[in-house]
């Protein structure tokens, strides 16, 4: 049974820029490997690569309640309609959302 990794993050650049590598390693080693973004032009050179992309409505830098909302929302429903056996959160926000919505999902290895 092949192993389900997630990379959730808040900028897809940033993720081609400085992960993508990472992530063909993990793809390497037998992981499925996922990635939870806005939905941004670096998407086509994500999935280009194989890998599952999830949108979710994530903004970097200072944002509303309801924006903040959403994205913990959003993260909760993705934890609960899948399983994964890691869940790699890359930045502040990321971190703090997925760790949340992981306790409530009840997703281990965030």
């Amino acid at each position: 049974m092949t192993k389900q990794l997630l990379y959730i993050v808040n900028d897809a650049d940033y993720f081609v820029s400085h992960r993508i590598d990472l992530a063909k390693a993990a793809a390497k080693n037998g992981y499925n490997v996922s990635v939870a973004t806005k939905d941004g032009s670096k998407n086509t050179a994500i999935t280009a690569s194989g890998f599952t992309v999830f949108d979710i409505p994530i903004q970097r830098g200072k944002s509303t309640i309801i924006k903040e909302l959403e994205t913990f929302l959003s993260l909760l429903s993705l934890l609960r309609k899948n399983h994964f056996d890691v869940v790699h959160a890359i930045t502040v926000k990321t971190t703090l959302w997925a760790g949340l919505a992981g306790r409530f999902a009840r997703q281990r290895n965030v």
